[in-house]
């Protein structure tokens, strides 16, 4: 991923949107600020350059 800006959307285990967020990519890397999530797993929906892929996370 070259340099730009990323979209993000994160969900929890029952499809629901639980924040989204507009990211600038510098150097090949960004950062989620995820200080408000509580623990568990999530999804991710990340667009880049019009192409959505998917992932999943756990916080502690």
């Amino acid at each position: 991923m070259s340099d730009g800006v990323i979209d993000i959307r994160v969900y929890d285990m029952s499809a629901q949107l639980i924040q989204t967020a507009s990211l600038v990519v510098t150097n090949g890397t960004t950062v989620l600020p995820l200080t408000t999530l509580s623990a568990g797993i999530y999804n991710l929906q990340i667009e880049v350059n019009q192409q959505v892929k998917y992932s999943k996370f756990i916080k502690l």
